[in-house]
């Protein structure tokens, strides 16, 4: 029976890749004109995030009214069924 204690594998590392990315400068070497563009970005994201959570609340009023719209839909829908089950008073059942 083989000794199963001892390894016979030879592990070889993959070989690492290098990943293209954007070298980032030290925050010191950041000049004047860098800073005043990053505060405008910043400004812009701001203020579409402000436009965007106005219009995610708009949306979320919308979908409310639209679920009382349909729940009076369905009430109506309902009371409409239960008045087609039960005859009109002086109504006959016969078909001809």
């Amino acid at each position: 029976m083989p000794d199963k204690t001892t390894a016979s594998a030879i592990i070889i590392p993959f070989p690492l890749r290098k990943r293209p990315g954007i070298a980032l400068a030290p925050i010191e070497a950041v000049g004047a004109a860098e800073t005043v563009g990053l505060a405008r970005v910043m400004g812009e994201l701001d203020i579409a995030l402000t436009r965007q959570t106005a219009a995610v609340a708009s949306w979320r009023t919308s979908i409310q009214h639209l679920r009382v719209a349909l729940d009076s839909l369905d009430a109506s829908l309902r009371h409409f069924h239960v008045n087609l089950e039960t005859p009109a008073p002086g109504a006959s059942h016969q078909r001809r």
